[in-house]
């Protein structure tokens, strides 16, 4: 068996082919561009059998066909002169060649050509849409480390070019890390110029902006902006109100000057009385958990929280060791898991007892009272019994949420 240039008129395919539909040539001879070695042609070339003076087709007729479409009149084949041969042959490229490439591979296919001085609209062609322009720049960011990299990492690290803290992450990160470091980070650069954009319709409606270091004294919370929208319908007068980044910088919360210190000191004190039933309802319900943790399934619903809340908290480890290792973790929770899962799950909301006084509460607070109290709910279907007090903390919380939720579909 030789490499043999034939003219394609010479050659035949073989009658007792078993496929007789060939889908896909198109694609296929444009791939043909690729091969810089022998340009036009496939980069595996057809296997022929010498017939006398013609050649017929054992494997390759679809890039046969091709090669027809490309009007070439040459090209370059392996010729056997028995069937010893085209047996021998075919076993080779029957382990070597059919198997599928995986994603890395074809990153490599990708780059190589790249890497090689092919026409990237030719790639992206061939490849049907890698956007060989952006892989080639991502390759400059990242040097060598492309090489293990999908095309799919190499597209994302393009994207964050203009910031290289962000590349450096997508480099080093382990290959099933990187899309949940992307989907985090495109979140945060969008919130930034989310708040960009905020701030910028609130100064430009005259409104004073404080950092959170600067956040003025006798000024009580009085709302948040979320959006230009929102900062576009304010009423208040620039003069009445100040605003200063939120929680997380999510947000621009409105602050107003307390009017009379009268009201202030009453409002001061209501928050105090219920941050402290809150914190006595709080403490009697983990001492009642606490007896019970070491049988679960005595408190089912309580034990169902616990679990997904320890798991959501370590799910980086758990997931290491479920998929990376295969072991399995199904198993019962031990008073360790359900102690770290009650830490986890909502089972305070001090920090935001102000929005009580202000029913409805913010909206953006709303789904933490829900969840707060779906935990409430739990302790009393595994059998809790508050005192009449903790009933009306309950109700309370259940008033508002409510109020809340009409408020929010009105």
């Amino acid at each position: 068996m030789q490499l043999e240039v034939v003219n394609i008129e010479d050659v035949y395919p073989d009658e007792n082919n078993p496929r007789k539909t060939f889908e896909g040539i198109e694609d296929l001879a444009k791939s043909f561009d690729l091969n810089t070695e022998r340009p036009g042609e496939p980069f595996t070339p057809p296997i022929l059998v010498r017939d006398g003076g013609i050649f017929r087709i054992v494997d390759g007729e679809r890039r046969y066909k091709a090669l027809k479409l490309n009007r070439k009149q040459t090209f370059t084949a392996n010729v056997c002169d028995d069937l010893d041969e085209v047996n021998t042959l075919m076993a080779m490229l029957a382990t070597d060649n059919k198997q599928p490439l995986s994603d890395i591979e074809k990153s490599r296919g990708v780059q190589q050509a790249l890497l090689l001085g092919v026409d990237p609209v030719k790639v992206d062609k061939t490849t049907k849409g890698a956007h060989a322009r952006r892989i080639k720049k991502a390759m400059e960011l990242v040097d060598d480390a492309a090489e293990d990299m999908s095309l799919d990492r190499l597209l994302a690290i393009e994207e964050f070019s203009e910031y290289p803290s962000v590349v450096e992450m997508l480099t080093n990160c382990r290959e099933r890390d990187w899309e949940r470091i992307a989907d985090s980070e495109r979140k945060r650069i969008k919130d930034e110029k989310r708040m960009m954009e905020v701030r910028d319709a609130l100064i430009e409606r005259g409104y004073t902006i404080c950092d959170s270091d600067d956040k003025p004294d006798n000024y009580y919370y009085a709302g948040a902006i979320r959006t230009v929208k929102e900062a576009e319908e304010l009423t208040d007068s620039s003069d009445e109100v100040v605003f200063t980044p939120g929680v997380g910088n999510q947000l621009y919360e409105k602050l107003k000057p307390r009017e009379e210190e009268e009201r202030q000191v009453s409002v001061v004190a209501q928050i105090r009385k219920l941050k402290d039933t809150f914190k006595e309802s709080e403490e009697k319900r983990m001492l009642w958990f606490g007896e019970r943790m070491g049988d679960p399934d005595n408190i089912p619903h309580l034990k169902k929280l616990a679990v997904v809340a320890f798991i959501e908290f370590n799910d980086i480890i758990i997931n290491r060791f479920k998929d990376g290792f295969q072991i399995k973790m199904d198993c019962t929770p031990c008073k360790l898991v359900m102690a770290v899962g009650y830490s986890k799950m909502r089972i305070s909301i001090l920090m935001y007892i102000n929005d009580l006084l202000d029913s409805p509460v913010n909206p953006w607070n709303l789904p933490r009272f829900k969840e707060y109290l779906e935990v409430i709910e739990a302790f009393l279907a595994d059998g809790y019994v508050p005192d009449q007090w903790e009933l009306d903390l309950f109700d309370t919380i259940k008033h508002v949420i409510k109020i809340t939720e009409e408020a929010i579909n009105d």
